[in-house]
């Protein structure tokens, strides 16, 4: 028994033909016919009923048949694993880790088709952190960059931090809304406002000042707090609030939002890390095709 007497009959089941087979498969009716009758003898029992006006699939033949297709699954299934494991070991491994924002979400593909047309032979992962514990993945290996605020990695002596662009906030506005008319917003036009903010806790240093200095001028019952910023923009769509987002988190395509910048001062700018004793391969055009997508397409 082989492979190609496996997939003849159940080439012939499929098709209830030899002729049909056999031209599916670039074989000669014969060629078809002879594996057929091999695979019988072999298995010592009739598996298919032939005559002149009919051919039928015996309760045998019925049976053998999901053993058949369960081996030609599995065989290709191993091929196809090894071939790509293959490939897959010629490859250049990158991991970065990322906080999956609407902007990150938008300029991953722009980074992967502008990187692949100068490097074909790496394999990009990314790994979402939600609680952007960046530094310890980075010293367990477990990435290698991440792409994140310079607040996040404070006095950290072990890693490298390339800053694409200064960290700044702005008022995220449904389409329409009166606060429009304003070239920036202060935090007294906010009053009265409802006020939509990501929640974060120290993690997060500058974000969390923000937010404090928001309660303290405002008071709580303004804020609603949400856990992520395309949860941010449901409810401005909805018109339930305006949105206060760092223009990192920011995908400036999205259309029934205007923007206004807020009059705060941020200290922190965002970009990309490594270890210094890991740098990752060729981390210099990495790192340049990730800046110049993120300027391209970040509000600043």
């Amino acid at each position: 028994m082989n492979f190609s007497q496996l997939r003849c009959f159940i080439y012939v089941v499929d098709n209830l033909s030899f002729t049909v087979a056999a031209r599916k498969l670039d074989f000669s009716q014969s060629a078809v016919s002879k594996s057929i009758k091999e695979l019988e003898k072999e298995v010592n029992v009739k598996l298919l009923d032939r005559s002149p006006h009919k051919l039928m699939v015996t309760a045998a033949g019925k049976y053998f048949y999901q053993i058949a297709l369960d081996i030609l699954k599995k065989r290709d299934s191993a091929v196809d694993y090894m071939q790509h494991k293959s490939v897959a070991s010629d490859l250049t491994h990158i991991r970065i880790g990322m906080s999956a924002n609407p902007l990150e979400h938008y300029i991953i593909p722009l980074f992967l088709q502008k990187f692949n047309l100068q490097y074909k032979n790496y394999d990009f992962t990314f790994i979402i952190n939600f609680l952007v514990d960046y530094l310890s993945q980075l010293q367990e290996r477990k990435i290698d960059m991440a792409l994140l605020t310079s607040d996040v990695i404070k006095d950290s002596d072990d890693v490298i931090f390339s800053p694409y662009v200064p960290v700044k906030y702005w008022v995220a506005l449904p389409s329409g809304h009166p606060l429009e008319r304003y070239e920036a917003i202060t935090f007294n036009q906010l009053y009265q406002q409802k006020i939509l903010l990501p929640y974060t806790d120290r993690s997060l240093p500058d974000i969390f000042r923000l937010n404090q200095t928001f309660l303290t001028k405002l008071g709580p019952d303004q804020i609603k707090w949400l856990d992520e910023y395309f949860l941010m923009y449901d409810f401005i769509k909805a018109r339930q609030g305006i949105g206060i987002i760092p223009n990192f988190c920011i995908n400036k395509n999205i259309n029934f939002v205007s923007y206004r910048p807020l009059k705060y001062k941020s200290n922190c700018s965002y970009g990309l890390t490594y270890l210094k004793d890991g740098k990752p391969h060729n981390i210099g055009w990495i790192s340049t095709t990730l800046e110049q997508v993120i300027k391209e397409n970040i509000i600043n």
